[in-house]
Parts: C-alpha cells; sequence; structure tokens
C-alpha cells in the first residue's frame, strides 16, 4: 500500500478520488451501499498521483458519469 492511504490487501478499494479529481457521487455511495449491504470489505481511498482512463476519458470530453474500484495496492502497473 502506499504511504498515507487507507488501502489494504484484504479489500475492495473504493477509489473516490484521483490527480484530476473526485468520481461521481451517486455512483460512489451506491457501489459503498453495495459493498456493505453484500458484507464486502472495502475501503474508501484517494490516489492523488494516479490517473485511470476514465479520468482521461473524461478530460477528453466524454459525457458520462464514472467510479472506481479496484485492489488496494500501490503502483499495480509497474
Amino acid at each position: 500500500m502506499g504511504e498515507e492511504q487507507n488501502s489494504d490487501e484484504y479489500s475492495v478499494t473504493l477509489c473516490s478520488k484521483d490527480s484530476s479529481g473526485p468520481y461521481d457521487y451517486n455512483m460512489t455511495k451506491a457501489l459503498r451501499q453495495l459493498a456493505e449491504d453484500n458484507g464486502i470489505a472495502l475501503r474508501l481511498d484517494i490516489y492523488p498521483f494516479y490517473g485511470s482512463d476514465a479520468s482521461a476519458a473524461l478530460r477528453a470530453g466524454g459525457n458520462y458519469r464514472a467510479a472506481l474500484i479496484g485492489p488496494g495496492v500501490d503502483a499495480s502497473h509497474a
């Protein structure tokens, strides 16, 4: 895990914000509720030095809502 991150290797990570800004609040809230309702271990985190494909598509002019889930690891693409 990265320094000062909330993620761990036993939970799904829901990223609420990355280097380009916050993800859709309503989608993030719905995913949190889905995990809670189904007993899925979830950690909410922020990745200040990461940018997802969804963030890039939004910056390019895409008009849709986006949320980001994944494993709570640092440097997963290295």
